[in-house]
């Protein structure tokens, strides 16, 4: 039912998605972060009503998901409307262009198989989390909600350091490009040893309110995991900083083979198995393949970057 309603409810999520980015694209985040949080608003606000009055079940959940994407869009549209109508999808627009429509589809093909890599992962990993019992279930759903709010930090530090290369790089600022990649890479290494400091203090606290409990195998192997994991978020964040750049400057390709989203998800059951089962010199092997594989990742992107430096000048 729940997957029915949100299937459906997917041109809502595809508008939204499309004018959010012009939003963003012609300077305008404020607006479209403005669009975002009242989306959440009327989400929560849904669920309440659907949910706890209405007892809808997951089926209110599911309305109220679409109903808050439909609104988030039609605000995205009323607002361009207003603000910038030669951007409206209008009947003129209608018409072939095929070279155009050739960098689109390999634009969007190669940033949907970056995004999907990690949905992909964990939709693997996880048939295999499922045979090692509840405990080991507990720590890995457990995880991975907290570590998904620290990684959004990242990825929206990649997404604003793409948009902000990309629009200096359009306007022909190759100064600018060069400042604003520059500035991103200082703000998320910051980023990342602050997140690094956060994470480490505050596992047990984390995993014990997403737990409801701090004891037990579920508990000891979650709170393993954060701790270790956290120390390599400055890389974690450095590699999102090259992938937002190569996004800006068109070099979407770049990304892709080495991006760290599989590793860490392959990773994840990996080292929780180790630290429940395996013996102490295996489970502290683990440790320096994550980072070894993390520092791969970015000089590997690093590499890269001087290339299409060099190629330009």
């Amino acid at each position: 039912m729940y997957l029915t309603i949100i299937l459906a409810s997917l041109p809502a999520a595809f508008l939204y998605n499309l004018y959010g980015a012009l939003l963003r694209a012609i300077g305008r985040a404020n607006a479209a972060l403005m669009v975002l949080a009242a989306a959440v608003t009327v989400n929560v606000a849904l669920d309440y009503c659907f949910v706890a009055r209405f007892q809808l079940g997951i089926a209110g959940a599911a309305w109220a998901t679409a109903a808050s994407q439909a609104i988030s869009a039609v605000l995205c549209i009323l607002y361009l409307r207003r603000k910038a109508p030669e951007l409206i999808f209008a009947r003129a627009d209608c018409r072939m262009d095929g070279e155009l429509l050739k960098q689109t589809a390999h634009f969007s093909f190669v940033t949907a198989l970056h995004q999907s890599s990690l949905y992909t992962g964990k939709l693997l990993v996880q048939g295999a989390v499922n045979t090692g019992g509840t405990g080991m279930i507990s720590a890995y759903t457990a995880t991975t909600r907290i570590e998904g709010f620290a990684n959004s930090f990242g990825d929206s530090g990649s997404a604003a350091t793409s948009v902000l290369v990309a629009q200096n790089r359009g306007a022909g600022k190759e100064e600018r490009v060069k400042e604003s990649f520059r500035s991103s890479l200082f703000l998320m290494l910051a980023m990342g040893l602050a997140m690094t400091l956060i994470m480490y203090v505050s596992a047990s606290t984390s995993v014990g309110f997403m737990l409801g409990t701090r004891s037990g195998a579920a508990f000891e192997n979650a709170r393993g995991y954060l701790k270790l994991v956290a120390l390599f978020y400055t890389l974690c964040f450095t590699g999102s900083t090259f992938a937002g750049y190569f996004n800006g400057i068109g070099k979407v390709c770049v990304p892709v083979p080495r991006c760290d989203e599989p590793h860490r998800a392959v990773s994840r059951p990996l080292v929780a198995a180790g630290r429940q089962n395996g013996p102490p010199r295996r489970r502290a092997g683990n440790r320096p393949r994550l980072g070894a594989g993390q520092r791969a990742v970015d000089l590997c992107q690093m590499e890269d970057g001087e290339k299409a430096e060099s190629s330009r000048t």
